[in-house]
């Protein structure tokens, strides 16, 4: 008997240039290869604009318009959503959440006996507040904590029969014990393009930095790096990311020695991952850039990272950690004249060994029709 999948996602999951994308449609390719069936909807922003590469892995492609209104929390009474839920309630076939904030029509669902996961990328309640702390502006501080006591008033009010699945052992504990899901609450390893370490031995000529530029924390951590860190040391850095804010168009224009890469495409990120000789991925939140690491740990050569951006991965023998400025400048300048050679991906290969132990799309397959 074949098996049919619901897949919800806020964002088509094309191109795959960000964390969730990237985990999406990796998703979508190892679940398509294991015979699921995959009826994908999801909301688009440009309505002349949907993604053909999501066909050949999809039985139905559903579009939604968006409502228009943002929202951080997700609405039970969005009309969107209640189309949704009428479009998925037509059968019975499992249904799987790409993130917390497509969730507007998990409890109409929930109440059905179909099973249901939620891939969870954060304790949504938890990130809120450590971007309120991390926030410049006295009315961005008073804003995100409002958003995280809305969260964790929606995160108390979720589904018990439903599955919560987390990319981080360290995320799930802390939803567990913040929300009293305990029977519920999974680890769910990241689904990533790399399967075996491809890092080149040798010199590449330039650091990188990578990742959606428009999310807040990366925001931040290109701006430590151009302000404090790449402020008085002449080591060429590379920014490659999505719709970066104007402030660091113009503070990467400031610097001789700093490139900006707008909206680059799947392939120039790969490509410069593969080129740079250091990638350099600092997190100060508690969204780590664990995918964005995993993919410049499988592709590229030296890893520089500070303690937040590790902790709890399994990767911190392969990354080089620096806890303030003065030691990323160091590092880097030390870095920067090293061969990348053999012994460090033999490291590579021991460490992914260990770490990728359970197959993500096995484990999947199992919570949703064991």
């Amino acid at each position: 008997m074949s098996r049919h999948l619901h897949i919800v996602c806020a964002n088509a999951p094309w191109p795959a240039d960000n964390s969730i994308a990237i985990d999406t449609f990796c998703k979508m390719k190892a679940l398509h290869n294991a015979g699921v069936k995959i009826h994908l909807h999801y909301f688009y922003k440009n309505p002349d604009c949907h993604p053909t590469e999501l066909n050949k892995y999809c039985e139905s492609v559903h579009t939604y318009c968006p409502s228009g209104k943002t929202m951080e929390v997700p609405d039970h009474n969005c009309e969107k959503s209640k189309e949704i839920a009428d479009v998925i309630s037509k059968d019975d076939y499992p249904v799987l959440f790409e993130g917390i904030n497509c969730t507007a029509t998990l409890s109409k669902l929930a109440e059905s006996n179909r099973k249901i996961v939620v891939r969870m990328y954060n304790d949504e309640c938890q990130y809120y507040q450590h971007l309120a702390k991390s926030c410049g502006s006295f009315f961005q501080k008073i804003k995100m904590n409002r958003i995280s006591k809305e969260m964790k008033k929606y995160e108390d009010a979720l589904p018990k029969n439903c599955t919560y699945a987390f990319s981080s052992l360290e995320n799930s504990a802390t939803f567990k014990h913040d929300h009293q899901h305990h029977e519920s609450v999974t680890f769910l390893p990241y689904f990533s393009y790399s399967k075996s370490v491809e890092s080149k031995t040798g010199m590449g000529n330039f650091c990188l930095y990578h990742g959606d530029l428009s999310e807040p924390c990366n925001e931040k951590a290109v701006l430590w790096l151009l302000e404090k860190v790449f402020n008085d040391i002449s080591t060429p850095l590379v920014i490659a990311g999505k719709d970066p804010e104007k402030q660091i168009i113009k503070l990467s224009e400031f610097y001789n020695h700093t490139c900006l890469i707008i909206n680059p495409s799947k392939e120039e990120i790969d490509d410069l991952i593969s080129k740079a000789h250091i990638n350099i991925l600092p997190s100060f939140s508690n969204k780590r850039p664990e995918l964005k690491l995993l993919h410049a740990l499988y592709n590229g050569r030296h890893c520089v990272v500070n303690d937040n951006a590790v902790v709890n991965t399994g990767l911190k023998e392969a990354c080089h950690i620096g806890s303030t400025a003065n030691a990323f400048k160091s590092i880097i300048l030390q870095l920067y004249h090293r061969p990348f050679e053999d012994e460090e991906i033999k490291l590579r290969e021991r460490l992914f060994w260990n770490v990728n132990m359970e197959d993500p799309a096995k484990k999947l397959i199992k919570l949703l029709y064991g």
